[in-house]
């Protein structure tokens, strides 16, 4: 029964080395996006002292997150500029995709509310559901300042990478309006030291 279960949650983790590569493979320019993600997240997440099968979840969420891309268009994914008001709500519409991409699958069913609030905003001007503050589920507050921070660090087609010390000020310039301050505060305590080798 031991081996079974075993060789089941192995299975669980190739689809979801498989589902993170996809991602990965859509978005050119985000190259090990999700496994660097994955490690800040992680990272916060045993610092804020969550157990073990919470720091998976996150895991999970944080190379998942961004699954529904899979379902824009190249066009708009790798656009240069500025997105138009009907790109930007189809880029937008990702983190609810990706949500029902992963519903169906019981053993992800907690990463499903992580995945579709990761871009809430701590004062409630976020999206898809507008929700503020911890009405916001902790494993989308912990992928928000993760993923704010790796998408500032590398070069994207629309913008150029800032550097490490310039991506922390920016977290500390939106603490308490786009982020939950104490996560914040936890990585910028640890952004130096975490191993993304």
């Amino acid at each position: 029964m031991k081996r079974l279960y075993s060789k089941l949650q192995r299975t669980y983790l190739d689809t979801i080395a498989a589902l993170a590569a996809a991602i990965d493979a859509k978005d050119g320019n985000t190259n090990g996006h999700s496994e660097r993600l994955s490690r800040y997240a992680v990272s916060i997440a045993g610092c804020l002292g969550l157990g073990e099968s919470r720091i998976k979840v996150i895991d999970y969420a944080a190379r998942l997150h961004d699954i529904g891309k899979i379902g824009v268009p190249d066009r708009i994914l790798n656009k240069p500029g500025k997105l138009t008001p009907d790109e930007w709500a189809e880029m937008k519409a990702h983190s609810l995709r990706g949500a029902a991409i992963i519903e169906p699958l019981e053993f992800l069913k907690k990463v499903v509310p992580i995945v579709r609030h990761h871009h809430e905003r701590f004062d409630g001007s976020g999206y898809p559901g507008r929700l503020k503050g911890k009405r916001i589920v902790l494993g989308a507050r912990i992928l928000a300042v993760a993923d704010a921070f790796e998408a500032m660090t590398i070069d994207r087609p629309y913008q150029k990478a800032r550097n490490t010390e310039e991506a922390k000020e920016e977290l500390r310039k939106n603490k308490d309006s786009q982020f939950d301050p104490k996560v914040v505060d936890v990585f910028l305590e640890i952004v130096d030291n975490v191993n993304l080798n």
